[in-house]
């Protein structure tokens, strides 16, 4: 079946040359965009991942499971980040509760 993929395997496969031509996907981003100076590890996908799946509609707990974290501090105070969609999504929201609250008074 081949080797499992561990995060010291997903990272060195994002920042270590490697024998094929053009070296490593981190060589490949910095040829494209210079000013980009992050070390790719697994953990940036978190922080992408997490945020996507809140905007969904996630639970917390469903979240913690797909991420393996044992704790909800982790994934409350580290990964879940705020996004401009989950923004606009709660400016639309907070209109129509206030427009609904109109036609009740």
């Amino acid at each position: 079946m081949g080797t499992p993929i561990t995060p010291n395997l997903f990272t060195g496969f994002f920042n270590n040359k490697t024998s094929r031509k053009g070296g490593s996907i981190d060589d490949m981003i910095r040829e494209r965009y210079p000013k980009f100076t992050k070390h790719i590890t697994s953990h940036v996908f978190r922080y992408t991942h997490i945020p996507m799946l809140a905007e969904r509609g996630w639970q917390l707990k469903e979240i913690m499971d797909r991420v393996g974290h044992k704790g909800s501090k982790t994934t409350l105070e580290i990964y879940q980040q705020v996004t401009k969609d989950m923004r606009k999504n709660e400016e639309e929201d907070l209109k129509k509760i206030m427009i609904g609250s109109k036609f009740l008074d």
